[in-house]
């Protein structure tokens, strides 16, 4: 199942904490404690609000095994 968290025909640089929940399963406030406890790194912006790099939430999925989304293995093969 390929599950979409922003609109179609972009590809974002950042993804909020309930994106990164929605791709993993889990809910917004999980994502906090990870991000909390140091294993995603991120950018903290007007608010407080929590922005993750795409390339850090697919390093953190592929250190958890967990599957890639299909839009980020394209970006991981355009990466390469």
């Amino acid at each position: 199942m390929s599950l979409r968290v922003f609109p179609i025909g972009t590809t974002p640089n950042f993804l909020t904490t309930g994106q990164i929940g929605r791709i993993c399963g889990v809910t917004p406030q999980t994502v906090i404690h990870w991000l909390n406890n140091g294993k995603l790194q991120f950018t903290r912006l007007e608010r407080g609000r929590r922005h993750i790099p795409v390339t850090e939430v697919i390093q953190f999925l592929k250190r958890n095994n967990h599957p890639l989304p299909e839009w980020m293995r394209d970006l991981e093969t355009k990466a390469a």
